[in-house]
Formats: C-alpha cells, sequence, structure tokens
C-alpha cells in the first residue's frame, strides 16, 4: 500500500469520535467528509465502517463501538485479549500479523493500524476486489463443495462459490491446508459473500474478525 498517514489522519480531524461511534453515525461521519471535499465510496456491517477512496490501494476501516437493540450494548468479545475487546479491526490487524509467517499470507489482505483521530482507532487495509453475489459457479460444482466443507466441519456461512477459485489457484493440498488452518484457529466462523474477494486474480478474504456478539 502507498498511503500518506498523516494525510490520512487529517480526513477526520474535527469530527467528533468522542460520543459512541456505530451504524447510527455512518450518515453523520460521510457528510462530513464529503463537505471537506473527500470524494469515496463506503459500505459498513455490524462492526466496521469502510471508506474506499477512489484512485487510491487502500481502504479506511474505523471499528464501532457497539450496536443497539432496546439500548445501546457495547462490543465486549471481538476475541481479543487486549483492552480493545470492542474493536473488530484490531482483531483483524492482530491476526494479519500473526499470518504472516505462514505460507497463506497472500490470502489475507493487509490490515494495519495507522493511528488514532481523539483516541479513536484508525486502520487502513488494502484494496481488493469484493465477490460479486450475482457470481455463480456451475450448480453441480457447488453443490459438490458444499458436501466437502461440511466433511470437514467447516462454518455453514464459508463462501462454497469462492472457495471453488481458491481450490483451483492453489491446488487440493494447499486448499486442505488453508481450510485446515482457519479451522484451528476459529477464523472460519464470518467468511461469508461479503467478507471474500479478489487481489491481482487471486482469492483473498478481506474481512477475517469473524463475529461473536
Amino acid at each position: 500500500m502507498t498511503f500518506n498517514e498523516k494525510e490520512i489522519l487529517n480526513m477526520f480531524q474535527g469530527f467528533n469520535f468522542k460520543s459512541i461511534f456505530d451504524d447510527s453515525r455512518v450518515d453523520e461521519l460521510v457528510l462530513y467528509l464529503f463537505d471537506k471535499g473527500y470524494v469515496f465510496d463506503y459500505d459498513f456491517g455490524a462492526t466496521k465502517l469502510v471508506i474506499i477512496p477512489h484512485n487510491k490501494d487502500y481502504v479506511i476501516k474505523i471499528p464501532f463501538q457497539g450496536y443497539y437493540e432496546d439500548s445501546f450494548c457495547y462490543f465486549t468479545n471481538a476475541n481479543s485479549d487486549s483492552d480493545f475487546d470492542w474493536d473488530y479491526c484490531y482483531v483483524e490487524a492482530e491476526r494479519y500479523y500473526d499470518i504472516c509467517s505462514t505460507r497463506f499470507k497472500k490470502f489475507f489482505a493487509e490490515t494495519i493500524f495507522i493511528g488514532y483521530v481523539d483516541d479513536y482507532p484508525i486502520y487502513l487495509q488494502e484494496k481488493c476486489t469484493p465477490f460479486n453475489n450475482s457470481y455463480k459457479k456451475a450448480k453441480e460444482k457447488t453443490v459438490k463443495m458444499d458436501s466437502f466443507l461440511q466433511k470437514h466441519h467447516c462454518y455453514y456461512d464459508l463462501n462454497t462459490d469462492w472457495c471453488i477459485d481458491l481450490l483451483k489457484y492453489c491446488g487440493p493440498k494447499k486448499f486442505k491446508e488453508f481450510l485446515a488452518l482457519i479451522k484451528k484457529l476459529k477464523w472460519d466462523d464470518d467468511l461469508t459473500y461479503d467478507n471474500v474477494g479478489y487481489k491481482d486474480g487471486h482469492p483473498i478474504i478481506i474481512d477475517f474478525s469473524g463475529f461473536r456478539e
């Protein structure tokens, strides 16, 4: 990734992160950035906001602190032993650091912490192409892959169409080793269609923090 850390953090200077930041404040931050002249797309899920700048090779990830049911609830189980047990982006950066020592590094999008704005953490991840939900394999191949994943006791949400591409890319031996690794690490609990994609033609995971709330 090519980036200017100070420039990125300055984008958010003046925005109030000191009050609770969750999905109810996405529009507020997006309008704040648009008003400052930034050009970007954005997306968000249950645990984080993703800012996607145009003409950059990275995306910006900002964690949510929790969610609303009847009242606001902090995330308290992001699977981290640190003080950031609410921060799913922290977990993702931590996991990327750990996976770098293995032969499977290229299948996880590079994710790093770059600094704080008002004591609120900001992260970067290399830009990838998300899996297109309308892209489907032949039904026969998908059924076979579903059966294979069930045989290996992998989580039912694992993206079977993406797994077919991964198998084709790395071969049966490495594919089985990859499944065994994410199963052992318990990283296979949220690899849905939205959380995987492609980078330079090879399959890659873009959200591997899991979800345990």
